[in-house]
């Protein structure tokens, strides 16, 4: 009995100790901002730069290089985490993630992904349309709205990276180690995963590109192939299906035709991921 409430208590533990490593990212997110923030402002200030809404705008200006420095702080920090604390010594990419069939497979998941993303999104503003409105004033007050090299820099493979070791990487491992079954740590991960977003729109969505990221993590063993689709889900997002979808937007057959092609993707993307001499269910549990 008391072997059994030993054990119980040990994975309460790691329970918590799964969201230790949001607390550390978001502690690092907003000590990095305030940091430098304060500093620019100092600055702005003592040079008569910009005052009022001008200095508002002129700081926002920063957002994105300051986005890229906790970034790299972030991977420093969690890839030791990871490599060290983790175990997670193997740095050769396994040969399945080089496999060009599975990194279509990953590439037709992404795409499709951000079609289930825009869904999500027009269900929320059906629900709650000032929700979404302060959404998108957010990404535009953000700089992400605009694609610049920074924003790609950021947005497309430094953030990817950091918040793959944080969330598939190191949270992951604690969550397992707090239940025996994938589904459930793969929950708790993208639940982490949603919140780091600190916003609802974002979190929402974020939780279901969680769980996607985590099955493929798990369904390769590597932080390579969901980090891959994490970088070309942003990628889509960013450069991409925005320019598509405006330029179909008089044209409804082929807008769509384009649709259908995403969800069409994205289940041939997973169909292509699963394990054959598994079933779907064996593989979540």
């Amino acid at each position: 009995m008391k072997e059994i409430t030993r054990q119980r208590w040990a994975r309460f533990g790691w329970f918590c100790m799964s969201f230790v490593p949001l607390l550390a990212y978001t502690a690092l997110t907003l000590g990095v901002s305030t940091i430098l923030m304060t500093l620019i402002t100092m600055v702005a200030v003592m040079g008569g730069r910009a005052d009022g809404m001008g200095l508002t705008e002129y700081l926002m200006g920063f957002s994105m290089p300051i986005s890229i420095i906790f970034a790299v702080l972030g991977l420093v920090i969690f890839g030791l985490w990871y490599y060290f604390g983790c175990k997670r010594k193997q740095l050769r990419i396994p040969e399945s993630v080089l496999n060009p069939t599975k990194i279509a497979a990953v590439i037709l998941v992404a795409f499709g992904s951000q079609f289930l993303a825009e869904y999500l999104i027009y269900l929320i503003q059906l629900a709650a349309p000032r929700v979404v409105e302060s959404y998108v004033e957010l990404m535009e007050m953000a700089g992400i709205e605009e694609i610049t090299w920074a924003t790609i820099l950021y947005v497309v493979i430094l953030g990817p990276m950091a918040e793959e070791l944080v969330f598939r990487g190191v949270t992951l491992f604690y969550a397992q180690k707090s239940t025996r079954r994938f589904w459930l740590a793969n929950i708790i991960q993208a639940l982490a995963f949603g919140i780091m977003h600190m916003n609802v729109v974002q979190g929402i969505y974020a939780f279901f590109l969680g769980l996607i990221l985590g099955w493929v993590y798990h369904r390769f063993h590597s932080l390579y192939a969901s980090t891959l689709l994490h970088i070309v889900f942003n990628f889509m997002g960013t450069c991409v299906l925005g320019n598509i979808t405006m330029a179909l937007e008089d044209k409804l057959p082929l807008y769509i035709i384009f649709h259908i092609m995403g969800i069409a993707a994205f289940a041939a993307g997973m169909v292509l991921l699963r394990d054959r001499r598994k079933s779907a269910l064996e593989e979540l549990l």
